[in-house]
């Protein structure tokens, strides 16, 4: 691997954590928000057999911004497992030699056939 290459994979791995990162924190306040949309209130009685009488209250600002943070989250945590897989991808391979697999360096550029093979394959 190059200098340029190491560099960039060193960025990609850095730019995936981070985003790991804020996709937790994106994820936490969506669950904050949503806890925050959905209240319970306590009334009093309907029936002389209860103490009180529980009332659950939606609040749709809430519930939206808690959505789409949750929505925020789930992109951000799409991004962070694409970084890391290509940079994990980038460690492992090299990219071939060139004059690899008895091919010069102009055969590789040109697709692998010169133009005696393609005259001969006519």
């Amino acid at each position: 691997m190059t200098a340029a290459g190491a560099g960039a994979g060193s960025r990609r791995l850095i730019r995936g954590v981070g985003v790991a990162v804020l996709a937790v924190a994106a994820g936490l306040a969506a669950w904050w928000l949503l806890g925050r949309g959905v209240n319970t209130d306590d009334f009093p009685p309907f029936l002389d057999s209860q103490s009180v009488t529980p009332i659950t209250r939606y609040s749709g600002p809430w519930l939206t911004a808690a959505a789409g943070a949750a929505l925020l989250a789930a992109l951000l945590l799409l991004a962070a497992v694409f970084d890391l897989v290509r940079w994990s991808q980038a460690r492992t391979v090299s990219p071939p030699a060139a004059g690899s697999a008895g091919l010069s360096s102009a055969e590789l550029n040109s697709g692998g056939l010169s133009p005696s093979a393609l005259s001969s394959a006519q």
